[in-house]
């Protein structure tokens, strides 16, 4: 494994001194050696001498050094409070707070279908920019700023949670519905499961898969006992909970609980007035989505001088299998990253 994709499996650890949390990695990495260790370093620039290894580094085809980038967390996690002056293409990767944050799930564990992929061009600028070749796809238009989970993921199954997912659910959907496409259900559908698979053949299995999911949110406030808010359901209650929710519709289990793994750090969005999707928590109207050439996972960035502050990885329906890689290079611009 890479030094990048180490420190994401420990990202939740903490050490004295956090630079050994980096150095003590090393001997297991692949694509450095002992030469990369320097205790006279400060930490911010380790992590930007990180960021450059992983950005530069030799990967299989099926993936791209972009998709380090995907690590990044939304504009809570650019605020430098911890590790000042960092880039934002250069994340603290070992920031992540295990209560808060261990929830947050990179799209880059997601089975994306593979798209041709565009030579990568990058440079790094003297100025610590990040310049790399690709196009602003649109602003973000809307965001729903309220998101199912705000309670305790340990909270979560109680009447309260139910009732407030089923509000949420019912504010995205009015959304989605009022760009009048005929498209819009079935990428509607798409985007709460995070499917990537645009295949013709499998419209009635997702479309089936968000209506049970549908009915889903209706059965559960009608189900829970009427306890207080704060009370949670026991074990054995979620079990047969879950039971009597697998045997209303075998499919939606797989579409809740990818629901629940992606969502969490993420707010469901509408893009000039045409995509819907997922765009990192911390998004704003006025944001905008650019395509990266040899990435498949579209970005949110934030205008910053004459460039542009990183936000993270998106979902977007329809701009998840390389379709962004399609339009013609005399297209690309140089886009630069802060």
């Amino acid at each position: 494994m890479k030094l990048s994709e180490l420190l994401r499996e420990i990202m939740t650890f903490k050490t004295t001194n956090p630079l050994d949390g980096i150095f003590a990695l090393i001997g297991l990495a692949s694509d450095v050696g002992p030469e990369f260790i320097d205790y006279s370093l400060q930490l911010r620039d380790v992590h930007i001498n990180v960021a450059k290894q992983a950005l530069t580094s030799n990967r299989e085809e099926s993936t791209s050094p972009l998709d380090f980038l995907l690590s990044v967390r939304g504009d809570s996690f650019n605020d430098n409070s911890i590790t000042p002056g960092l880039p934002s293409w250069a994340p603290n990767i070992r920031r992540y707070d295990l209560a808060e944050d261990a929830a947050f799930v990179p799209l880059l564990s997601m089975p994306l279908t593979h798209g041709e992929r565009m030579p990568l061009q990058l440079s790094f600028g003297p100025d610590e920019s990040l310049q790399l070749l690709g196009h602003v796809v649109g602003a973000v238009q809307t965001v729903i700023a309220e998101h199912p989970y705000t309670l305790p993921r340990t909270a979560r199954m109680n009447k309260t949670y139910c009732l407030k997912l089923q509000r949420w659910e019912s504010e995205a959907h009015r959304l989605a519905s009022s760009l009048g496409s005929d498209d819009i259900p079935l990428a509607y559908a798409r985007s709460l499961a995070f499917i990537s698979d645009n295949s013709v053949d499998r419209v009635s299995e997702h479309l089936e898969s968000y209506k049970a999911f549908h009915e889903m949110l209706d059965l559960l406030p009608r189900t829970l006992p009427p306890f207080e808010d704060e009370e949670t359901l026991t074990l054995k209650e979620i079990a047969a909970l879950n039971t009597r929710i697998d045997q209303r519709s075998p499919t939606c289990r797989h579409f809740t609980e990818v629901f629940d793994r992606y969502s969490a750090g993420r707010r469901f969005a509408i893009i000039e007035d045409t995509y819907i999707g997922w765009v990192p928590a911390g998004t704003k109207p006025g944001d905008k989505i650019c395509a990266f050439q040899s990435c498949l996972v579209p970005f949110a960035v934030r205008p910053c001088g004459k460039g542009y502050r990183l936000l993270g990885g998106c979902f977007i329906s329809g701009l998840m299998n390389g379709e962004m890689n399609e339009s013609p290079r005399e297209n690309a611009e140089v886009i630069i990253l802060y």
